[in-house]
């Protein structure tokens, strides 16, 4: 093949031949990871005309006291004493410590949230202080900077520090401000061009270093008459990014840029971890030591799953390692349908308010992980959730199929190459399970997977503070849109466009009714329940507005990466913050209030030495109920009826165990409440209906009970009549039945009905034939609308069928 076809940095850099770039400096890439993070150096060879590129060793301390040298740095921060460690000792002591009290890990993917360690035990600690997950990146990159600077002088470069930093290419705005700011607290003066997407700077490494390989296999080549396509697979711990690159020769020489980039997908090789713990070693620990799952609430299963989760990863890395052994190209051995088993040593020992658990060995068999990683490459990309109490696991075909929709491409067809990268994607099933859906594609697997974004990230250090250039041009990963009236939305910036986008003025917005004092704009990315913000535009009492006045706005999106909005309504002038637009969390309103309460729970108990506040609890209840998840709910009741005896009630406790489907807790809890009010029929009304079809005598029991104590109750009524039915008594149930019906008719027609009695009343009609007052019943139903909505419906704008206008 021709050796000038080959794509390399010099060629997409075709200036570099008559631009120096800056002189007395070191350029450092900083692939900030969220479980490991790379330190590499970027200098240019003259003489070779290249660039080189090295990873640097950063110095750490162990939880011994020891030191290590590795270029492998866990994102971890630890307070073990008095010590504060960063690093591979962090690491150790991981799952031991307290988490976001004595240990901190992950907090890059906290970054832009509204997110405190309440009870952080390095509190007003000055420039050490963690308090937030911006402190916790400024510590470490305090931590980072001191040894990179040690390192350099060692070596005789620059003191002259230029910096890049790879980011996920779908980090939101807020975590990319908050990064940028926890830089600067460490004067490593970055700009927001200075962040790079991971997956691109994996492409820059990539093709920098096989431009210096001695064959020519493996290497990117633009043909005179065709585009390549290549598919950037960043897999990481705790994230999955795609970023497809279209690679040209032009006139103006090489070119590549970004066609899509995949939507944010929170997938990484610690839900495989995650879901190892949860679903294989807890209920062997649990199990082992004599105890049922049903024991412990989810608080405690986490706690737990917390201490399994090095565990899981050993056992993961141990099949996978026997697994690539044997691999043939891409495909699997038949030793991964088998029941062999690998095994770990790790003694164990886990407190909990249910007593002590205790383990010396887990193991995990060939076939069960089979089985664990059929959920991660699902071909469909479908989440999987397992149990209600843990979080939707993705496939890794969701983000792929994301990236090549907003790409418009065929995979078959138009995607030449698939590019390899991130620790995750050593795992032989993910590497089997791409070869097979990219059939026709050639897949590049780099040496070093775990090092490759940061030389990448160097590389861009180079080109960006050095030539000033940026190799590749950015793009919008999803659609900017407005929402407006009836459940409407007008796309603002469409996807897939280069980053500057020029102003667009929509001027065809409308107010939507008269006399409105406020019109409201929620900007979002993608659908509705990303939302960036909300523009509020309050009009004054005593202006005249009529529906159909205009409402106009501007966006702009900037190099920065920012979004610039503007809003405009009887010459009232609105700008927001600016924001970079593409969230990474796409959460409904009813999931944005659960965070929010969890939260305040969170805080109230570290403001009250572990004991949450009765209020805090009552907000986390409601909000577990609207966003049904009455498991949650149940139990978080349950907790506060511990805390606060009195406050909640066990029959509320049981209702919500019962609609979860656990019935064993909602029986339970139903005969606590029993023991606290043995003369209150509903209790045993509701006992009774667990046991309906489970032990029909245990039913009646409890049915007769409830109806002794309370012979008027329509309810207890329709139970006794199925009672009666039960024992073949017909008439007697048809009498019970009429009995309840008058009842029901009375409260009915004196409008006394309870939330819960229309349903019971509507069946019951049906049961006896009166289909007309079933459905007179079900219409008058109050309906209850659980929406919780951050802005309100009747103040959005209308919409009319105008184009926008570029200006």
């Amino acid at each position: 093949m021709p050796s000038n076809n080959i794509v390399t940095i010099n060629n997409l850099l075709p200036s570099q031949a008559t631009t120096l770039p800056a002189l007395g400096k070191t350029y450092i890439g900083i692939d900030f990871g969220t479980s490991t993070t790379v330190v590499s150096i970027a200098v240019y060879d003259w003489n070779a005309r290249n660039v080189k590129v090295q990873t640097v060793p950063i110095e750490q301390t162990l939880e011994d006291g020891g030191v290590t040298n590795s270029k492998l740095v866990p994102s971890v921060i630890a307070l073990n004493g008095s010590q504060l460690l960063i690093g591979e000792g962090a690491s150790y002591l991981k799952y031991l410590l307290q988490r976001d009290e004595a240990v901190w890990y992950s907090f890059k993917m906290q970054l832009g949230e509204d997110y405190h360690y309440y009870a952080s035990l390095l509190k007003n600690q000055g420039i050490f202080s963690i308090e937030t997950p911006q402190d916790a990146t400024a510590v470490f990159f305090m931590y980072l900077k001191s040894k990179i600077e040690k390192y350099c002088q060692s070596k005789g470069f620059s003191s002259d520090i230029q910096y890049a930093v790879s980011i996920p290419a779908s980090f939101e705005a807020n975590q990319r401000q908050d990064l940028i700011e926890a830089l600067h607290r460490n004067n490593i003066m970055v700009n927001r061009q200075s962040l790079i997407d991971e997956p691109n700077a994996a492409f820059l490494s990539y093709i920098q270093e096989s431009a210096i390989a001695t064959d020519d296999a493996h290497k990117i080549v633009v043909q005179n008459d065709y585009n390549p396509k290549v598919l950037v697979f960043d897999f990481g711990g705790g994230t999955c990014d795609i970023s497809i690159l279209e690679i040209g020769k032009g006139l103006n020489g090489y070119y590549s840029k970004n066609l899509s980039i995949s939507k944010f997908t929170q997938l990484g090789g610690d839900d495989i971890d995650r879901y190892i713990a949860w679903n294989y070693l807890l209920p062997y620990l649990v199990k082992g030591n004599g105890k049922t799952l049903d024991d412990f609430r989810i608080p405690d299963k986490k706690y737990i799953v917390n201490h399994l989760m090095k565990i899981a990863e050993q056992l993961k890395i141990n099949l996978c390692s026997s697994i690539s052994v044997m691999m043939n190209g891409y495909k699997l051995p038949a030793i991964i349908n088998s029941e062999d088993r690998k095994t770990v040593y790790i003694d164990t020992d886990i407190d909990t308010k249910k007593g002590h658990l205790h383990a010396q060995q887990f193991s995990l068999s060939f076939k069960e992980f089979t089985e664990v990683m059929a959920v991660f490459t699902n071909l469909h990309g479908n989440k999987v959730t397992q149990k209600k109490h843990q979080k939707d696991y993705n496939s890794i075909f969701n983000p792929i199929e994301s990236a090549l929709h907003k790409a418009h491409l065929n995979k078959d067809e138009e995607l030449d190459y698939v590019l390899f990268i991130g620790g995750s994607s050593k795992n032989p099933y993910v590497q089997h399970a791409l070869s097979e859906y990219f059939a026709d594609s050639e897949l590049l697997i780099p040496n070093n997977l775990q090092t490759h974004v940061s030389k990448g990230a160097a590389i861009h250090s180079l080109v960006i503070n050095g030539f000033g250039k940026n190799i590749i041009r950015p793009i919008t990963s999803e659609p900017i849109i407005v929402i407006t009236k009836n459940n409407s939305q007008r796309t603002l910036i469409p996807a897939g466009v280069e980053i500057p986008y020029a102003k667009v003025t929509i001027d065809d917005l409308a107010v939507s009714r008269d006399g409105q004092q406020i019109v409201e704009l929620p900007i979002c990315v993608g659908n509705r329940d990303k939302m960036l913000f909300n523009i509020r535009i309050s009009l004054p009492r005593d202006l005249n507005v009529k529906k159909g006045d205009q409402v106009a706005l501007s966006v702009e999106y900037t190099a920065d990466k920012l979004l610039k909005t503007e809003a405009y309504c009887h010459g009232i002038h609105i700008v927001p913050e600016q924001m970079n637009p593409f969230a990474n969390k796409e959460l409904t309103s009813e999931e944005r209030a659960v965070i929010k309460a969890e939260r305040e729970v969170a805080q109230s108990e570290a403001m009250n030495n572990g004991i949450p506040s009765r209020q805090a609890l009552s907000n986390l209840i409601a909000a577990y109920k609207v966003s049904n998840n009455a498991f949650q709910a149940a139990e978080t009741a349950e907790s506060k009826e511990e805390y606060y005896p009195g406050s909640e009630g066990y029959n509320e406790i049981g209702i919500l165990y019962s609609n979860s489907g656990n019935r064993d807790k909602a029986i339970r809890a139903y005969e606590k409440a029993i023991e606290k009010d043995p003369r209150n029929s509903t209790l045993y009304g509701n006992l009774a209906m667990e046991y309906e079809f489970s032990d029909k005598q245990k039913y009646k029991d409890l049915v007769r009970k409830a109806y002794e104590l309370d012979s008027h109750n329509p309810v207890r009524v329709i139970q006794m009549a199925r009672a009666e039915a039960m024992d073949g008594n017909s008439t007697e149930s048809k009498r019970l039945k009429d009995k309840a019906y008058q009842i029901y008719e009375d409260m009915f027609n004196s409008g006394r009905l309870r939330s819960w009695d229309y349903s019971w009343f509507s069946s019951l009609a049906r049961d006896l034939g009166h289909y007309d007052m079933a459905s007179k019943i079900m219409d008058a139903e109050p309906k209850v609308i659980q929406k919780n909505n951050f802005f309100n419906e009747q103040n959005l704008a209308s919409m009319k069928d105008n184009n926008p206008v570029k200006i």
